[in-house]
């Protein structure tokens, strides 16, 4: 082989790489689901990407290519604060999968994301970047939660967008990313119903899912893109109906999991991507000797809500219960809770105000522990 031909090939070997311009956009001020994608984040930072986060959450890492806008969304966030989800349940709002308990709850939740857009758009963060002259190869944002007005930055920088979803997905996340959704035998996820639908749930679901798609179709969308318009104003090359702007979204992560759904056709650009956030930790040393074999001989039970719910707000007598029933157990309760202490709390009952769940369950798996 002559040198110059070796040299050639070698030159491969060096090619320049660049990293890709990342905007995410995570305004909404909920914990769980930006910890969903926090890894992701970081990730993409590490690997050489340059990152520009607009989120009420502090970045933790200190990477010199992720850099963060905080949002200012106190309104919102006093708004999901002061949601008590034990009275919506007492008032049938909440796991009555009733049609017309369900259609109740959801036009509240479109009522609740209108607010929580107007909020959005007008913070000074997102109007400043609007009028940036930045420039941006990829969007990631929660277009489908809520913040459908954000796909405007798609056009503005001319960049594909990848939505990201919290949770399993409905129906107007099937319709967007050309995805079969078929009533007659596919469950909304909001009506809770079995695979094998009855007759009279089949005809629920398909009456849930045609009024949703009334209620989009002329309530939700046209304010939306109102909202859109007013914060955008004149923009080259003409701003499309949002819709369009929504069908344009290039992906869909999705956090579910196929090995827990129901079986069901779905299109390349919807991913599920459930337990993409998990990571190993260690337990911290007052809760790994909790949970150790001297202290917990039985077994550990962990009592979680979830990070929207706050425990605090159930009523005394479902708390009592709950206390009476961790008592008579001879296992040992890890609570998570939230506000003022129980008052003569059961010695075998720790409330904790965060508990790292997932490294709490791997070590009651590691343990072979009743968790």
């Amino acid at each position: 082989m002559s040198h110059s031909l070796f040299l050639l090939l070698l030159s491969f070997l060096f090619l320049p790489l660049q990293g890709a311009r990342i905007l995410f956009l995570l305004p909404v001020p909920l914990k769980s689901h930006y910890s969903q994608i926090e890894l992701l984040i970081d990730t993409l930072a590490i690997r050489g990407h340059q990152v520009t986060l607009y989120s009420p959450f502090e970045a933790k890492s200190n990477l010199t290519n992720l850099h963060h806008v905080y949002v200012d969304m106190e309104e919102s966030k006093r708004a999901i604060e002061s949601m008590n989800h034990f009275e919506m349940l007492d008032n049938g709002l909440l796991g009555d999968t009733s049609f017309l308990s369900c259609l109740q709850f959801q036009f509240s939740m479109y009522q609740i994301s209108l607010g929580m857009s107007k909020e959005i758009l007008n913070k000074p963060a997102i109007r400043s970047l609007l009028a940036s002259d930045a420039r941006f190869d990829l969007i990631i944002a929660e277009f489908f939660f809520g913040q459908e007005p954000l796909a405007v930055f798609g056009h503005k920088f001319q960049a594909p967008m990848i939505s990201h979803f919290s949770h399993s997905a409905p129906g107007h996340v099937f319709q967007f990313s050309g995805t079969p959704n078929l009533y007659s035998y596919m469950p909304d996820i909001h009506m809770a119903f079995p695979k094998k639908m009855s007759f009279m749930q089949r005809l629920q679901n398909t009456m849930f899912g045609a009024f949703n798609h009334m209620a989009l179709t002329w309530w939700v969308y046209p304010a939306q893109d109102q909202l859109m318009r007013e914060f955008a104003g004149t923009l080259t090359p003409p701003l499309p109906y949002i819709k369009t702007l929504l069908v344009n979204i290039s992906a869909t992560l999705v956090y579910s999991d196929p090995m827990i759904e129901y079986p069901r056709p779905q299109t390349a650009n919807l991913v599920q991507v459930g337990g993409m956030h998990l990571k190993t930790g260690q337990l911290p040393k007052d809760l790994a000797d909790l949970m150790s074999s001297s202290v917990s001989p039985r077994g550990v039970i962990l009592v979680s809500f979830g990070s929207m719910v706050s425990p605090s707000k159930m009523s005394s007598s479902l708390r009592d219960s709950l206390v009476r029933a961790f008592a008579s157990t001879e296992l040992t309760v890890l609570w998570r809770w939230e506000g003022k202490t129980i008052e003569n709390l059961p010695a075998n009952i720790h409330l904790r105000k965060w508990v790292p769940q997932q490294d709490v369950l791997g070590e009651c798996a590691l343990r072979r522990k009743t968790c």
